[in-house]
């Protein structure tokens, strides 16, 4: 689980950057350029010492001739010799992917698929422009920074992000790329909130939980078994692959959209099943010999899977309604 603070996103000025409303608040807006160097300069020399990961900007719109501002930022701050990873992170459903391309000093593209529950939301975590820019050259990390937030009122449904959402969101956003990781964020722990009131300039997200109790969300406690599945792995071979799948769901309904992703050799699958869905998998180019296990994403508990054969396709039903991760190797 990680709560991520910003190079010009500390906890007092991370709600300020979502419209880039308020400029005598929100620094990454009211400075010029020059003083923006300055005060990244001063936080790399001050936190450099500790295991970070830097995100330059944030929750902004950096697309066109607004990305000029921040790789002359970086580039200056960051271009110069070794660094700690270094992130943007822009406003939702952004993919300013070319203006950075070719950015060297820039390590992760950090999206934002947001807090939306509609298929439009839905459609584009796992058909837009992060499940098909990766295929393009230079290739970039693209990690979601800011999937659905726990708690948070949901734009279209304007009901609170279950934990179910939350983790459909999540997984989806570990398969639809190659796997380089996922951010989770709960509502109440992003404003440091006390629990009385909506966040200062965020009326229509509702009002959250303490941020203490918001640590231990039911999403929150069980971002440690997605951790755990995923170090079982070899997670960083993982490359999207739907052509494996026999059978999509998702054609019909967004909200049972599999996703599948594989390793070069085939030695390692992995699958998400959003509502307890069987998942067929065409086994052609793929070992004979593998095997396959469920985790059950709330509580981390595996599972024996063993499929029905027809032909070449192998069947996985898993054993219960929900959410399910297949893992073959």
């Amino acid at each position: 689980m990680t709560y991520d603070v910003g190079l010009l996103n500390a906890p007092v000025l991370l709600w300020a950057n979502t419209g880039g409303a308020h400029p005598d608040r929100n620094p990454g807006v009211g400075l010029p350029t020059d003083q923006l160097i300055l005060l990244s300069e001063y936080m790399v020399a001050r936190w450099a010492c500790y295991p970070v990961v830097w995100i330059l900007a944030g929750d902004g719109n950096y697309s066109g001739d607004l990305a000029q501002k921040w790789k002359t930022i970086g580039s200056t701050v960051f271009g110069r010799g070794l660094h700690a990873p270094v992130a943007m992170h822009v406003m939702g459903q952004s993919f300013p992917v070319e203006e950075f391309r070719n950015e060297g000093w820039m390590d992760v593209l950090g999206y934002q698929s947001g807090h939306g529950d509609g298929e439009k939301t839905l459609t584009w975590i796992v058909k837009g422009p992060p499940a098909e820019d990766w295929k393009r050259h230079p290739r970039q990390f693209y990690i979601n920074l800011e999937p659905a937030y726990e708690n948070h009122v949901a734009y279209q449904s304007k009901k609170p992000h279950d934990a179910a959402s939350v983790r459909l969101a999540v997984y989806w956003s570990l398969l639809n790329a190659p796997t380089a990781g996922v951010t989770y964020g709960g509502h109440g722990v992003w404003g440091w909130d006390d629990g009385t009131a909506p966040p200062l300039d965020h009326p229509g997200t509702g009002t959250p939980l303490p941020w203490r109790d918001a640590l231990v969300m039911e999403a929150a406690e069980q971002m440690r078994h997605l951790r755990d599945a995923f170090e079982t792995m070899h997670w960083w071979r993982l490359r999207p692959a739907p052509e494996i799948l026999a059978h999509q769901p998702g054609e019909k309904d967004i909200r049972e959209h599999i996703l599948v992703s594989r390793s070069d050799d085939g030695d390692w699958v992995v699958a998400y099943t959003p509502n307890g869905g069987p998942v067929s998998i065409t086994m052609s180019g793929l070992p004979q010999r593998l095997g396959a296990v469920w985790y059950n994403p709330r509580t981390g508990d595996p599972e024996a899977a063993i499929p029905s054969v027809a032909g070449n396709v192998r069947t996985y039903k898993p054993p219960g309604e929900h959410d399910w991760l297949l893992v073959m190797a």
